[in-house]
């Protein structure tokens, strides 16, 4: 084996000897080869121009190289190539991973029926996507690269994907109808999003556009991409008065329930449950549950090969996305109240000003920033709120004045 230093040696002694051959015939035969030609004018000599020589002499100096040094050039070469792919990978921006905690980027939001973006560290905001179109719901893609919103009004829509110049990359060309605002979930590996409304579960593809319909009994809500990889889809399944978790593996086409997840209910009541989110591992599952009387709301963490749970005492749960905290609904029968509750179980602390500032029945309007470090909610006149979850006091910035729909993720 060459070592370092070995190497570092070798090189210097090969500079020193090459230039000079200490081959007397091979110097004789150089003389001979260049003494009857002209001096070259200077303009020819650009950097690693090749002289014309004679195939003998060529061959011969290439014989006069020893095999070690030509290794040794080999070695060199190789660092010299390594380094240069280093420096091409180290140029390319690093990417969030699809599920946890990552760092928080741009917040997309509509007005107007147009797509806008806002830097929530400088405040700076400008126009993603204009025009006569009614845009609306912008969803960042897991890794941040590209925004899916819908296009129209609620009974001709379409699923439209723009990168983050807002240049446009695809137009679903299956109809949608009164899409579901949290219906709209993007597959880890960004091929796929899942989109509910009127007509259904669709999965589309973000590079023609063309969506299919799986075989799969959705009876409405969201969908939600099993961590790491997404080859499961998890939904509210099964028979309407008796609805339950299932997976669906888009491998095999197979369905399974989440086991003690199946609620009964009646004719004048809604689906009883609703799906919440993963926890990052993939072993987990959150979702809301109305118990059979209808009065009580909680939120259950449940494995979801065993059936084993976790009851939280607080409804319409949303789950942080390092898995670890809810931010739900608590209530004492007259108030209403805003807390966060560790998935592992344990008590629902109290989000300081959430009665005053925060609409309680606003659910779909509650996100955590990519990094956990604030709660976005919309207050009860629209403008959204900041709410420390770890018990600071709630914040109104200036830059979440239009709106904050959608966080961007990004590498910490």
């Amino acid at each position: 084996m060459i070592t370092l230093e070995q190497l570092d040696r070798d090189i210097a002694g090969w500079f020193a000897e090459v230039p000079a051959p200490r081959d007397p015939e091979l110097v004789e035969d150089i003389l001979l080869e260049t003494r009857d030609m002209r001096q070259r004018p200077a303009w020819t000599f650009v950097p690693f121009l090749p002289r014309p020589m004679n195939r003998s002499l060529r061959a011969r100096l290439a014989a006069a190289l020893p095999a070690r040094r030509l290794a040794i050039l080999v070695v060199v070469a190789g660092l010299l190539a390594l380094a240069v792919a280093a420096a091409i990978v180290g140029s390319q921006p690093s990417l969030p991973p699809p599920f946890g905690q990552a760092g928080n980027g741009l917040v997309a939001y509509e007005k107007g029926g147009d797509i806008l973006v806002v830097d929530p560290a400088t405040g700076q905001r400008r126009l993603l996507v204009g025009g006569p179109e009614l845009d609306h719901f912008p969803r960042w893609s897991l890794d941040g690269e590209r925004l899916a919103f819908i296009r129209g009004e609620r009974h001709d829509e379409a699923l439209v994907v723009v990168d983050a110049a807002g240049v446009v990359q695809s137009v679903s060309t299956s109809h949608l109808s009164g899409t579901d605002p949290d219906g709209i979930a993007w597959a880890p590996d960004g091929r796929t999003i899942a989109v509910v409304s009127d007509t259904g579960l669709q999965l589309f593809d973000t590079r023609t556009g063309l969506a299919t319909r799986p075989p799969v009994p959705h009876l409405g809500l969201e969908v939600h991409w099993r961590p790491p990889d997404g080859r499961e889809l998890l939904f509210v399944g099964g028979p309407a008065q008796q609805p339950r978790l299932v997976r669906y593996s888009l491998d095999d086409g197979t369905v399974a329930e989440v086991p003690g997840t199946a609620v009964d209910v009646a004719d004048d009541e809604s689906f009883g449950l609703r799906p919440v989110g993963w926890t990052p591992d993939g072993r987990r599952f959150a979702y809301h549950r109305v118990s059979p009387s209808g009065r009580d709301d909680v939120t259950v963490v449940v494995d979801v090969e065993t059936g084993d749970e976790v009851v939280l005492d607080v409804g319409y749960g949303r789950l942080s996305n390092d898995g670890t905290r809810v931010v739900g609904v608590a209530t004492d029968g007259l108030h209403e109240w805003l807390c966060v509750a560790p998935t592992a179980g344990g008590p629902c602390q109290p989000i300081a000003g959430s009665p005053e500032l925060v609409d309680a029945t606003g659910f779909a309007s509650w996100q955590w920033a990519p990094d956990d470090s604030v709660i976005r909610s919309g207050g009860p006149d629209g403008r959204a709120v900041l709410l420390d979850p770890n018990g600071g006091e709630p914040q109104r910035p200036a830059w979440a004045a239009e709106g904050a729909e959608s966080w961007q993720r990004r590498a910490h």
